[in-house]
């Protein structure tokens, strides 16, 4: 979505059956407005808020999931799972965001995957973040690494 959030050309590319990445409500709401449903769109992103948190949990509620939601930390993993209890508690598909600490070659304002950046974790940061989502049979399933 932050390619080109034209609602023609996200119509267009949805029809050859591609989905959506999203970071927020506003980028979601322009894709489901273009024809795509949930199952075919994903929240990621470091800025993600408590009402981003909730209306993702509140569409898993409701049956109509996201695809996958990425978590970018411990705190956001609580605060995800605390909203999925808040709906009643469906169960919601995430990927863990993993910073690798490389040194990327690239514009300092355009590295990410470097250690001590705002994005993703370290592997015990992971754990930490599985554990504070009720664990692999809590509220949040893991799916997998995002990287």
């Amino acid at each position: 979505m932050k390619a080109n959030d034209v609602p023609a050309v996200i119509s267009a590319v949805a029809s050859n059956g591609f989905g959506a990445n999203v970071v927020s409500r506003g980028e979601w709401a322009l894709a489901a407005r273009a024809g795509l449903p949930n199952e075919r769109i994903t929240l990621e992103g470091v800025g993600k808020t408590t009402a981003d948190l909730r209306a993702a949990a509140r569409a898993a509620a409701d049956g109509r999931p996201l695809r996958w939601i990425a978590v970018e930390s411990p705190e956001e993993a609580e605060a995800l799972a605390l909203e999925a209890r808040r709906v009643g508690g469906p169960r919601l598909d995430v990927l863990y965001r993993l910073n690798p600490d490389v040194a990327p070659e690239t514009l300092t304002g355009l590295a990410v995957g470097a250690g001590g950046t705002k994005f993703g974790m370290t592997e015990t940061e992971i754990g930490t973040a599985i554990s504070s989502g009720g664990g692999p049979d809590g509220l949040l399933r893991p799916r997998g690494i995002h990287l």
